[in-house]
């Protein structure tokens, strides 16, 4: 039964009890009133029918004119008395109109009393008159006794009436406490007993239980009730966990944040502090809770602080940097103060997130004074240092480079390279090369970055162009910029001047060819360009000459004059070798007074003899050495491919042979080899 309909019963129980209770009242009141008036005419009645049998007595005794007179007055009143009617369903009706009908007959029997003869000495009629005197009285007090009875009767009705009225005083408040406990009764079994069970679930929720549930399941209001309630609560715990799953992530995420994160309200008392927050400054966890910011830090500090905790406090987030004395001595601070509004949007405190940038102020420090020590070493550098874009245009340049390069560095920020820089020879040539390698066109910037964009940096020898035309040589190392996400934002070359370098390796490959005393070829650059004239020979079927020679007594020369002119002498006989032969032919010092002249593409044997008389020749011509006029003479022998050997050694060895053959017919000679120079 529902909540409603069982109170529109209560209310309507109640008003059928009030109904019921005002008529009651009414009709007591009315049956009362009823008596009352019928109580009235009785009293009323009796009192005149007294004073008419008082009357009736007393003319009955004395004969009184006066007494009869008075008696017809008070009949009179009785008539009148009794002439109201009752209702006839009274018990009192009837008895009035007895009494009516009697006082209707006594106005006759006093009349007839009044005309018999007062003294008469006829005893009938004496007898008659006391008959008539005897009956008017006795009819009189009749008529009182009826009205005493009546009024008895009416007595007992009123007793009756006002007995009822009390049992229905009684019987009101007792019919009006059985409804109340019945509905006592009904409100316990449909309207306590849901509330105990929605209260006791309620405290159990307000205790922190959310999983509690009300076990009220009946098809009413409370019922209805109780199934909203558990909804309420079943959200409430969804939206608790989900709540205490957020406040876990994000405790997780403070708690390995490695910022400073708390929370104070505005009587600057925290309410959170995460755990790096408390290894910070040193302290247990949870020491904080519920202490007054600032307690642990010194004045100074607070009042460096203080400005921006009042300009939280009024609403705005401010940032801030400071220095602040934490566990392990004095750190730098990166702070921001973010306040806190409730729902009316007031001020309830603020969250303090700190950052330790200690070691990043640390870091930067030593990045500035890593940049000016960079920016002094790229100012001081020898190497020209160009930085460019993805397209090869130039961005920034060290002044290295425009020393080198002999341009201003405006001239070259922008500059798209390789033009200007590089010989465009030298960048045609390895573009061809690339392109071969790649399978694609690659010229232009492409010929310097092509490798670099997916490898390492490159270091080739290029040539850079003076901006006066002079042509530099230098190692060029280029390297790919890149970003954080590996992609290639541009490109660096770092490039060093390598003329003194080239210089020196020119030098040492010539000291490694050279003879030092006379800057002719040694051994090592003979044998290479004997096999390479050996090969020309094979191809085109020509002829290669191997003249080997020495001086004429050089060791006499030496001895008597000393090394110095010995030295002079080898050294102007080189000269005179050198302006013997053609220029495509080579001239070598073995070692000592011994040399080897190479005779490339020979045609003929006179080609031979005649380059071999122009040396004895040349040879023989008198030379002036520090004020020592000599003359010297040489001795030659001479092998040809393909005639006397098929390889160096054997030319060489076979020309040596021809050689000693000279010197053993006289000197001054020249031997062409035979087997029997080899046999000798």
């Amino acid at each position: 039964m529902r909540i409603q309909r069982i109170l529109l019963i209560c209310i309507a129980i109640a008003i059928a009890l009030s109904a019921a209770c005002l008529t009651i009242a009414v009709l007591a009141t009315r049956k009362a009133g009823e008596l009352s008036a019928q109580q009235e005419q009785v009293q009323r009645i009796s009192r005149e029918a007294s004073g008419m049998l008082a009357l009736a007595q007393d003319f009955m005794l004395h004969g009184s004119p006066r007494s009869a007179q008075q008696w017809r007055i008070r009949h009179h009143a009785l008539t009148l008395v009794l002439k109201p009617p009752l209702p006839a369903q009274t018990d009192a009706a009837g008895t009035i109109g007895t009494l009516r009908d009697i006082a209707q007959r006594l106005p006759a029997l006093l009349d007839e009393l009044e005309s018999a003869p007062a003294a008469s000495h006829s005893r009938i009629a004496l007898v008659r008159r006391e008959m008539l005197a005897d009956h008017l009285v006795g009819e009189t007090q009749r008529i009182t006794e009826i009205a005493y009875q009546l009024a008895e009767n009416i007595n007992e009705q009123q007793r009756a009436n006002a007995l009822r009225l009390e049992l229905l005083l009684i019987a009101l408040p007792l019919a009006f406490l059985l409804v109340v406990l019945g509905l006592g009764v009904l409100i316990a079994r449909r309207i306590l007993r849901p509330i105990r069970a929605l209260h006791a679930t309620a405290h159990a929720v307000a205790s922190g239980r959310l999983e509690a549930r009300c076990g009220y399941s009946a098809p009413d209001e409370f019922g209805d009730l109780a199934r909203d309630f558990n909804a309420m609560t079943r959200r409430l715990e969804s939206r608790r966990a989900t709540l205490a799953e957020n406040e876990r992530k994000l405790r997780a995420l403070t708690e390995h944040l490695p910022a400073l994160v708390s929370y104070v309200n505005r009587d600057l008392q925290y309410q959170f502090c995460n755990a790096q927050y408390e290894r910070t400054f040193g302290v247990l966890p949870g020491a904080l809770l519920g202490k007054r910011f600032g307690s642990f830090i010194s004045a100074a500090e607070f009042g460096r602080l203080q400005p921006h905790i009042e300009t939280a406090l009024r609403g705005a987030s401010v940032q801030f940097e400071t220095q602040i004395n934490a566990r392990d001595g004095v750190i730098d601070i990166l702070g921001e103060f973010v306040p806190e509004r409730d729902d009316s949007g007031q001020i309830t405190g603020f969250y303090m997130m700190l950052l330790d940038v200690s070691e990043r102020r640390k870091a930067q420090r030593q990045l500035a004074e890593a940049y000016a020590w960079q920016r002094a070493i790229l100012a001081s550098t020898q190497y020209a240092i160009i930085a460019t874009d993805i397209d090869g245009v130039v961005r920034s340049v060290n002044p290295a480079t425009a020393r080198m390069l002999g341009y201003d560095k405006a001239e070259l920020i922008g500059l798209r390279l390789p033009a200007h820089l590089h010989d465009p020879a030298e960048i045609a040539q390895r573009g061809i090369a690339l392109s071969a390698e790649f399978g694609r066109e690659i010229s232009g910037f492409e010929v310097l970055a092509a490798h670099v964009r997916d490898g390492e940096a490159e270091e080739r020898e290029w040539t850079y162009l003076h901006k006066d035309g002079t042509r530099i040589p230098v190692s060029l190392s280029v390297s790919a910029i890149r970003d954080a996400d590996d992609a290639v934002t541009g490109f660096l070359g770092i490039a060093s001047d390598i003329t003194e370098r080239k210089r020196s390796e020119a030098y040492i490959r010539h000291l490694a060819h050279h003879d030092v005393l006379t800057q002719l070829p040694n051994r090592a650059l003979l044998n290479d360009r004997i096999q390479m004239a050996l090969h020309r020979a094979e191809r085109s079927a020509q002829r290669v000459a191997v003249i080997m020679l020495d001086l004429d007594n050089f060791k006499s020369i030496n001895d008597s004059l000393g090394h110095h002119v010995g030295d002079c002498l080898l050294q102007a006989v080189a000269q005179r070798l050198l302006a013997s032969v053609r220029p495509a032919d080579t001239v070598a010092r073995m070692g000592g007074d011994e040399f080897v002249i190479l005779l490339d593409g020979i045609n003929d044997g006179a080609d031979i003899g005649r380059i071999a008389d122009n040396i004895l020749a040349r040879i023989a011509e008198p030379v002036l050495l520090e004020s020592h006029r000599m003359t010297v003479t040489t001795s030659l022998g001479v092998a040809v491919f393909p005639d006397h050997g098929m390889d160096a050694d054997t030319l060489l060895k076979r020309a040596d042979a021809a050689m000693y053959r000279a010197k053993a017919s006289g000197r001054n000679a020249c031997c062409m080899f035979t087997p029997e120079a080899a046999q000798d």
